[in-house]
Order: C-alpha cells, then structure tokens, then sequence
C-alpha cells in the first residue's frame, strides 16, 4: 500500500470509516525468490484487495519457502509476521510497522527438531507461538513444541517437547483458554498444556487424514476438516468434517459429526463464522467452498447453505473470516493465491470480490498454503 493510500485509509477510519486491515499470504510450491515466500495485501470491505507487497530487498530472505502446508500467522499486536518452512531454523519472522514488511528478526536460539514444519498458532495471550514439525525423534513421533514470543523481542525459549503419534501436524490451533493445543494428523488430537510445557493428549482412534482445526467462539466444540480415508471407521467415510464435544478439563467428548452424503469432498479448511452460527469449509473438489448451519444450542450440523455463485474454480487450502465475520477468504492453490466473498452465516455466500491485481508475481509455481488476517482496530 503507498503511503498516501495508508493514510487516506487511516484517516476514514477516524472518521467512523474501516479500520487498517491485511491479509498475510505464505506461499509455497516453486518460489525462486525467496522474498515471494510471504505476501502482504491490504484489505478493505468497500474495496476489496489493495496493492500486494512481498519481502522487501532491504530485509533478510528467509532460509527457504514455506513448506507444502506452511502456515502464516499474525502476532497478537500485528507487529509480526511468522511463517513455517522447510530446513532449519523452520520458523522465520519478520517485523511489520507502518504498513510495511520490516526486518527479520533473528532466528530462535534453540532450533525445533525436524526438517520442516507446518502447524503453527499464537496462544491467546500472544505469548507463546506452537510449531508442529516432521520431527523423527523418538522413536519416529512427530513433535509439537512451543517458543515465547514478543514483538519487541522476538522467540524466547522453547518449551519441552511432547512427541505425539501419527504424521506431521499441518495445523495448531489452541482453545479459546489457551490450555489445550489442537493439532491434526491421521487422526483429531489435542495436547495439554500446562502453562510452561505440554502434557498428555487426548485423541480421537481413527485412521484418516486430518488437515486443519478450528474451536468454535465458545470453546465447546472443535472442528477437524478431513481429506482421505486410509481404511479407519466406515462410519467415518462420507464425514468428510469431525465436530466434537470439548471439556477444557476432560477434553473430547461425543461425536457430533454430520455425515455429509458426499464422498469426493476432500476437505483442506474449516473455520466456524464468528458469530458461532455457521462452519465453513475450504477442500479440493467443488465447489471448493462450502458452509453449512450450526445450532451451538443443540450441538446439530444443520443444511447447506448457498454455495459461491462464482467458484474459485481451483483447489482451496485455507479458509479464514473477516472481523465482523461477512466477508470469507480462501486461500488458492495457484498464484492466484486467494479469493474473497461476501458471507452471512444465515443465508451464505454473496458476491466475490475482484482478485487482487498481483502484476509482477510470478504466474506459475507459487501457491497459498496458509492465510491470516489481522485487523488493526
């Protein structure tokens, strides 16, 4: 954004107009410049996407691009940037101020196991940021850890690693009390954590693909977006979407997951509206968005709701809201990179929003992995 667009946006926000919004991009696949691995586009309700921007040549290039499911995060105050990769150090951060990608900050002093990681997600407090990585240690588990974290400073220590079963986790996602860490692999999971490290797990027996995880606004619900079968409960096969009762101390409860009737989804994201009314799904098959009611009341998955009257026409990896919760963005598994609609949690999906205008990007090769919003008040 030029610096007369910021201020013109600023200044309508003074004046009872939109406040400062972004979408922050990581992007993965074939990306030659390693300053193309994270992209930052304003964002406003009444216009739609802003001029992008990517790593600037005055900042470090990362180690390398994000991983196959590298995930993008804001810090709590949006004074950062954090993105997982492959190769160490795995994680890199960069500083954004005035509307702008600033420096990298310096690696993590203690490097987290593994040769890539793609699960990550701030605690509530802003305090801590969880990493899941394809560690083989012990005994060939997968790692979930966890560093401090400030703007001002940067990653502090990493907390004691708990090793859990399965694949690498490709989304974290921490309850809405900050006590528990959701994490996917083949089956739904979610790890303890006790204020200074993790603890024991609970975990739900099924043998399918689980690729990403969303507690509803209340925290008594946790949502698992499912791609494949690899022969585990049958009952499971056309769900396609795991819905389960949570307890922050017992943690999962019953299952209340909807059978979709539909067998070819392959479901890549799931996010509950905020307003707790309405889950939405991003997957692989179309119409590649896709939400349907939900009655917190009753615990009951209800009908579909009105699909895009304009698909993305391409695989969508990555679903988030706007604050107010009516406008949906989708993260493309092309160098289109994402796509934006008009949303309510009633009667669905509005018109989409133009593209951004990426010129200059590359047209091949890169795509969205992970996408995050922030909304600067």
């Amino acid at each position: 954004m030029s610096n007369i667009s910021r201020l013109t946006s600023l200044a309508a926000a003074g004046a009872g107009g939109e406040t400062e919004q972004y979408i922050a991009i990581a992007c993965s696949g074939t990306v030659s410049d390693l300053r193309n691995s994270l992209v930052v586009i304003p964002w406003s309700k009444s216009d739609g996407f802003g001029d992008y921007q990517v790593i600037p040549a005055s900042s470090t290039a990362p180690p390398n691009r994000p991983a196959t499911y590298g995930r993008v995060a804001w810090s709590k105050d949006g004074g950062a940037i954090l993105f997982t990769h492959f190769d160490a150090p795995l994680i890199s951060a960069y500083a954004f101020n005035s509307g702008a990608i600033g420096a990298k900050y310096g690696n993590p002093s203690s490097t987290p196991p593994g040769s890539s990681a793609s699960g990550m997600a701030f605690n509530p407090a802003g305090s801590r940021i969880a990493l899941g990585t394809n560690s083989t240690a012990s005994g060939g588990a997968n790692s979930v850890c966890a560093y401090l974290w400030s703007d001002s400073s940067g990653f502090g220590s990493r907390a004691g690693t708990n090793f859990t079963s399965g694949v690498e986790p490709r989304s974290l996602a921490w309850s809405p009390t900050g006590n528990w860490v959701g994490a996917t692999s083949t089956r739904p999971k979610a790890v303890r954590w006790t204020g200074s490290a993790f603890g024991t797990y609970d975990e739900i027996l099924q043998n399918d693909a689980i690729y990403d995880v969303s507690w509803n606004p209340t925290g008594d619900y946790v949502a698992f977006a499912q791609y494949k079968i690899y022969g585990g409960n049958p009952a499971n096969l056309l769900r396609r979407l795991v819905i389960l009762e949570w307890d922050d101390t017992t943690g999962f409860g019953a299952n209340v997951s909807r059978n979709l009737n539909d067998g070819t989804s392959l479901h890549k994201g799931v996010r509950w509206s905020p307003d707790n009314k309405s889950i939405v799904l991003a997957g692989a098959t179309a119409p590649y968005v896709k939400a349907f009611a939900w009655d917190n009341d009753t615990g009951v998955v209800g009908p579909a709701l009105p699909n895009t009257a304009a698909t993305t026409g391409i695989v969508a990896n990555y679903v988030n809201f706007n604050t107010a919760g009516d406008v949906v963005f989708v993260g493309l598994n092309n160098s289109k990179l994402i796509a934006a609609y008009e949303y309510d949690s009633t009667t669905g999906f509005g018109a989409k929003y133009d593209d951004p205008d990426l010129t200059g990007f590359p047209t091949s090769g890169p795509y969205a992995s992970g996408i995050d919003y922030k909304d600067f008040g």
